[in-house]
């Protein structure tokens, strides 16, 4: 708002000195034939020489010359050039000058405004600003009912805060509430209510460990040995399984986890656990917890190895539930990608550090001499003859004939003519298989492409030993 009245002050300003040089400008220059100076503010008859020095500023007028006078009047010229003058053509000069002066009287004319007209204008935009600042003062009452004061913004949020545990402290919790219940875990006939409740603290744990962190906490509070180890010595198979669960969540992608595990000794246990126990979803959990414990973690595969662990796997392919033989497929194929995936890794300290590591494990050789190769070829060449419709199952044993075939070259080429014949009649019962629906069309594609690959792979095996 004083933004507007200082301009409006300008503008009456500028009107009244406007109208003072008006004023000036009535008066006219009269010429001669000698030069004059020519006042500021005073206009200029058509028809003159004019000259304007450059330096000083001054215009100078008089009479145009006649013929005769024409070579003094260039002399004259010359000798002002010399001086740092300028010498205007008269018409241009003139033309200039006029359309400067019309130029100027027509902006004049259009910031002319009666002062009558200004004052009222002054008048309204006072009174404007009175009432915005009596509305103004009205609305501060209004304005600070819609906001709280610090005091009552503090209040809030300390009763807020009141209400709000940590991830550690939750995790404390549920330690207190296992521990107040552990002394029921291991009895042999478990009331189910007790079970419920020692599945639903396992959850709640589960849940948080997720997060790389959580499980770091739920390992430096001793979860290993105060929550895990108690429920996988329980006799309910429940607990057992989801115990084996927790452990798997809480090492997955998480060294310093894994490494506690590892210091734990749970290759150990596990690997006890798989062969002693005989329900299937203990032992598929067991090989989840394996899987997780052992990826990209060498000195956890060593112990694996070190401790049987390829042996019981060979045992399993021989003699095991399909759910579980898939898990151990999976996993050692897992084991052999990490190893031919070295050569990809850029940092070369890292990548040689590695390949000592795997070197002292030496898993492809133990492969061989535990039979786990040869159990792989004849769980493969049973399972194409029973012709089962588990094709996820077949997809795992394609999948590890293709990623373990120069492993086990000696094994595959001594049963090379049964696994071929069986692997042509898979090859005409998918090129003959009706195609259903898209899904149908999609599997059928991805087992023909496989049993092409494992029928190439024999045929340059057959041609390599030859």
């Amino acid at each position: 708002m004083r933004y507007v009245i200082t301009l409006l002050l300008v503008i009456f300003c500028t009107i009244i000195v406007n109208a003072t040089e008006t004023t000036k400008n009535d008066s006219v220059f009269v010429p001669t034939k000698e030069w004059q100076t020519v006042k500021k503010g005073i206009s200029i008859p058509q028809g003159l020489h004019i000259r304007h020095n450059l330096q000083t500023g001054v215009i100078e007028a008089k009479l145009m010359d006649d013929d005769n006078d024409k070579e003094k009047s260039s002399e004259d010229n010359l000798n002002s050039s010399q001086q740092n003058s300028l010498t205007l053509h008269p018409e241009k000069s003139l033309t200039d000058e006029e359309n400067h002066l019309l130029n100027k009287d027509e902006a004049t004319n259009k910031m002319k405004i009666p002062i009558d007209e200004l004052k009222a204008m002054l008048k309204r935009i006072k009174s404007d600003d009175s009432s915005n600042s009596n509305n103004a003062e009205a609305t501060q009452p209004e304005r600070r009912k819609k906001f709280r004061s610090y005091v009552e913004l503090k209040e809030e949020l300390e009763a807020l805060n009141m209400n709000v545990s940590t991830d550690s402290q939750i995790l404390n919790g549920l330690f207190s509430q296992f521990e107040s219940q552990r002394e029921f875990i291991l009895t042999e006939n478990l009331d189910s209510a007790k079970v419920e409740d020692v599945m639903e603290i396992l959850n709640n744990i589960e849940y948080l460990i997720h997060q790389i962190d959580n499980a770091r906490t739920f390992t430096d509070m001793g979860g290993m040995s105060k929550i895990i180890s108690p429920c996988l010595n329980s006799t309910n198979p429940e607990i057992k399984a989801e115990a084996l669960k927790l452990l798997g969540a809480a090492v997955q992608s998480n060294p310093r986890v894994q490494l506690k595990a590892l210091e734990n000794d749970f290759i150990q246990k596990i690997l006890h656990l798989l062969t002693v126990n005989n329900v299937v979803v203990v032992k598929a959990r067991c090989l989840f917890a394996l899987g997780a414990l052992v990826r990209h973690f060498p000195a956890a595969q060593k112990a694996l190895v070190d401790n049987g662990g390829l042996e019981i796997f060979g045992k399993i392919l021989a003699d095991g539930h399909f759910q579980v033989q898939a898990r151990v497929m999976n996993l050692v194929n897992d084991l052999i990608i990490e190893r031919q995936n070295l050569d990809e890794n850029r940092d070369n300290l890292m990548r040689i550090q590695k390949l000592k590591e795997y070197e002292s494990t030496n898993l492809e050789h133990k492969l061989v001499m535990q039979e786990y190769c040869q159990n792989l070829i004849d769980l493969a060449i049973n399972s194409l003859k029973t012709n089962s419709d588990v094709d996820d199952f077949f997809e795992v044993i394609y999948e590890s004939i293709i990623t373990l075939h120069s492993v086990c070259k000696k094994e595959i080429l001594n049963k090379e003519y049964a696994l071929s014949s069986e692997v042509k009649k898979m090859l005409i019962k998918y090129r003959d298989f009706p195609n259903v629906n898209e899904d149908d069309e999609n599997l059928n594609t991805e087992h023909l492409e496989s049993l092409e690959e494992i029928e190439n792979i024999l045929s340059k095996l057959r041609h390599d030993e030859l």
